[in-house]
């Protein structure tokens, strides 16, 4: 580690600023570019060619030999140096005839928010390639207001600048061929004179006060694009997020600036004293530069909440982690030491989880069961089955009349106070309990039974009652005489509860 160390500080010691990434406008109108034609091949020979109405200002940088051309009354070419059309009916060898002729097909404006419509590079020659080492997020690739911006030469353009609203560009620079431009009132006049307004159409009533220049970043710990705003990231991801692809990780991640989620994993530092930006990308660049060949691809930026954001990145998140270890320990080992390299003073990660693709005899649905989810799942049908076995006891034993068969409740050792008596069973002449107040309800006597079987029992001989002598009166008539009961009535009381008795009219004894 400390060999490593040594070897950052030494590319540190070099590295003041990193090279200006400039931000080419991506697209063209050129009448030799096959995207620009229907048929997707550029026009020959053999070939009807026609422009339609509303056409951008085609540029013309090659020889072409045509059999027709139909052009509207407002069309507009530019030829490039030793650039010519010429005409022939004689079949053109090599040439394959559309059947249905061919139309030139870029008429349509490209927004200037589609980060698809630029790419960096060095270079602001025409033929300048796009700088695929350094990979920005979606939001950078749209020109910051702290880029130069060029449309290069030799190519004419149609660009979009309505979608955005009111909203305005702001931009170090931006260069038009041989013109460059440096201030708001310059580029206004541009885009009011003729080429400008095919360049750039802004409709009726609208302004051409579009852009706003800025001096450039002047701070060492650099400066944030700022279009990761949400107000701008909004209209940036409207365009970016319709080519978004699914990951190929379970737990994918998206960081502050990428309208599409990716697999790997995502570093959110803050910076500490003497922290300078071009120095910290040179370091962790030169630490990655030799696993370019390894499918990860590195984002260094900074967000406009005031992070340094790292983000790994790669097809399946295998390798994107296996790097991302190395840095988080190097970061890790620098901030304890003083962060000295790195000049850091806190680092949070987040690491996705990695995923393996299902076989032919797996599902492919988007989660996989884990085992907890399993688990639960094995637990629920448990539950299930022993609530329906349940449900079919109480079923079979309702229809059949049988109850089901319940432990008996211990007695109880408390001992019996007056809270505790049996009050019997109930009174039917009365319809009083023994302990009740005398508020008895006067009612016919009713027979449970009429077997002896029937009647009940019990477990003493009860006393004698000296006011009936005989069983006569106990189940006499009570329509045999019109004379009034000369009692309320009467009860033979035992330990097992209260008996009532009848209306007594004689007084012979009665026991039971």
């Amino acid at each position: 580690m400390m060999k490593f160390f040594a070897v950052v500080c030494f590319v540190l010691s070099l590295t003041e600023r990193g090279e200006a990434i400039l931000k080419k406008w991506n697209l063209d109108a050129n009448f030799e570019n096959p995207n620009n034609w229907d048929t997707k091949k550029v026009p020959c020979g053999n070939d009807v060619t026609t422009i339609p109405e509303h056409s951008p200002v085609i540029f013309m940088n090659t020889q072409a030999t045509l059999k027709e051309l139909q052009l509207p009354s407002n069309a507009e070419i530019i030829f490039g140096l030793n650039a010519g059309i010429s005409f022939s009916d004689a079949p053109y060898p090599g040439c394959n005839k559309s059947e249905y002729g061919m139309t030139f097909a870029a008429i349509t404006p490209q927004p200037w928010l589609d980060p698809a419509s630029w790419c960096p590079t060095s270079q602001s020659s025409p033929g300048a390639a796009c700088v695929t080492t350094t990979p920005l997020l979606d939001t950078e690739m749209v020109p910051c207001p702290y880029d130069d911006v060029i449309f290069p030469k030799e190519h004419t353009f149609l660009v979009d600048l309505t979608s955005a609203g009111n909203a305005k560009f702001k931009v170090k620079s931006l260069k038009m061929w041989q013109e460059t431009f440096y201030s708001s009132d310059t580029i206004s006049r541009y885009l009011n004179s003729s080429y400008g307004r095919r360049t750039f159409p802004l409709g009726p009533g609208v302004g051409t006060d579009r852009f706003e220049f800025t001096r450039g970043c002047s701070q060492v710990g650099g400066c944030p694009c700022g279009n990761d705003r949400p107000e701008i990231a909004k209209q940036i991801c409207s365009y970016a997020g319709q080519r978004c692809t699914r990951p190929r990780c379970k737990n994918a991640i998206q960081p502050v600036g990428a309208c599409c989620k990716m697999c790997g994993a995502v570093f959110n530092l803050t910076t500490g004293y003497g922290f300078n930006f071009e120095n910290f990308k040179s370091a962790v660049n030169n630490l990655f530069s030799k696993n370019a060949s390894d499918g990860v691809k590195l984002y260094t930026s900074l967000t406009n909440e005031g992070w340094v954001q790292v983000v790994l990145s790669d097809s399946d998140q295998v390798k994107s982690l296996q790097w991302a270890a190395v840095l988080r320990d190097a970061l890790k080992t620098d901030i304890n030491s003083g962060s000295h390299v790195f000049a850091i003073d806190h680092m949070i990660d987040n690491y996705g989880e990695p995923y393996t693709p299902p076989g032919p005899d797996q599902h492919t649905g988007d989660q996989s069961l884990t085992t907890v989810s399993l688990a639960g799942i094995i637990l629920g049908v448990i539950v299930g089955v022993l609530l329906i076995i349940t449900i079919i006891v109480v079923f079979v034993f309702r229809v059949s009349g049988r109850g089901l068969f319940l432990p008996s409740m211990p007695r109880s050792t408390q001992p019996r106070t007056a809270a505790h008596i049996d009050p019997g069973f109930a009174n039917p002449l009365f319809d009083v309990s023994p302990l009740d107040d005398g508020n008895a309800v006067f009612r016919e006597m009713e027979l449970i039974g009429t077997s002896q079987d029937d009647q009940p029992t019990f477990d003493v001989t009860a006393k004698e009652n000296p006011l009936y002598v005989t069983t006569k009166s106990l189940f006499r008539d009570a329509s045999a005489s019109d004379d009034p009961p000369p009692h309320r009535g009467v009860a033979v009381t035992s330990t097992s509860g209260t008996i009532p008795i009848g209306h007594p009219t004689g007084g012979s004894d009665s026991t039971i």
